[in-house]
């Protein structure tokens, strides 16, 4: 039988299961597991890769656009593919101000660079 035991008092059987009470308690629980066997390698997992959007397609076919007809299945078509495009504009305007970002950044320490040197000759 598989219980779970959050107090001391509640049963004296030490055969069950003690539940962790908070998140703390589950760390604590997981990190003394860790050092009772040191030697065995701990599992870090690889950071994801970064999103990116898929091409736009290269030619739709039979796609009339947003003037489709009620119940139509075209529009449903349309909206996925102007979706999509969306968020590839999307990703494009963030991926150009994170390299804005970077090189306003690196102007600054060479401006900041330069002028502290121009200050040591003076």
């Amino acid at each position: 039988m598989n219980r779970r035991r959050f107090h001391k008092d509640d049963d004296d059987d030490d055969s069950y299961l003690r539940g962790a009470k908070t998140a703390v308690d589950e760390q604590r629980r997981r990190l003394e597991k860790l050092l009772q066997n040191i030697d065995k390698p701990a599992y870090i997992p690889e950071k994801p890769k970064e999103w990116k959007p898929e091409p736009p397609p290269e030619f739709v076919r039979n796609v009339v656009g947003s003037s489709a007809g009620a119940g139509s299945g075209e529009y449903h078509i349309y909206r996925n593919i102007r979706k999509k495009e969306n968020e590839r504009l999307q990703y494009i305007e963030q991926q150009a101000i994170k390299v804005c970002y970077f090189s306003v950044l690196l102007v600054f320490l060479l401006c900041a660079l330069i002028l502290g040197k121009i200050g040591q000759r003076i």
